[in-house]
């Protein structure tokens, strides 16, 4: 089997999900700015941290009450707790990675055992191209296992990075629909004075 060539398609893998992802999070950021994308305002005088909020706040006050409410209904009905990409990484931990350590661990076990026969097996010993020849093929079956491992730890690094850039997102797009949903009820409560 060629390691490398798996190692690539990992990368490539992970980068278009992280890519993905970003699409997704700039989509997502895109639709929830939907009802006042064409809104322009500048003020100069505020901090850069609040200009973000300011802008909200201008374009939601700026919003007719029922185009308000309708807003706040498709913010609030968004759900990110169950994403397609959070479940695929669920689905790999818990599958893919348990059965491949415990596969590893059952072959070095047996590996390590057959070894300690040949070691100790005073017959073979006697023989020593065949003692040789299986010791040559237990060692060929320790590099496999090696070279299979390093595979599976360097998934578990590139599952890593996608599983922080899916978080990443996740909890900017957890924050942008919290922004929203505090500067709608703020401008609710103005609306009731």
């Amino acid at each position: 089997m060629d390691y490398h060539k798996i190692m690539w398609s990992l990368i490539l893998l992970a980068i278009v999900i992280v890519l993905l992802d970003f699409i997704g999070y700039r989509q997502f950021k895109k639709n929830i700015h939907k009802p006042f994308r064409r809104v322009l305002i500048k003020d100069p005088d505020l901090f850069w941290c609040y200009k973000g909020v300011d802008k909200l706040y201008r374009s939601y006050q700026r919003l007719p009450r029922s185009m308000l409410t309708l807003s706040k209904l498709h913010i609030k009905s968004i759900d990110l707790s169950n994403d397609f990409i959070s479940q695929l990484l669920d689905l790999f931990v818990k599958l893919f990675l348990s059965v491949a350590v415990a596969s590893i661990t059952i072959m070095f076990t047996f590996s390590t055992a057959f070894l300690n026969y040949l070691n100790n097996d005073a017959m073979l010993k006697n023989d020593y191209t065949k003692w040789a020849v299986r010791v040559s093929d237990v060692l060929d079956n320790f590099i496999k296992g090696l070279d299979i491992f390093l595979l599976i730890f360097m998934s578990a690094v590139f599952l890593l990075v996608v599983a922080s850039a899916h978080f990443f997102f996740a909890s900017l797009k957890k924050t942008l629909v919290q922004t929203h949903i505090t500067v709608i009820e703020e401008i609710e409560k103005e609306n009731q004075k």
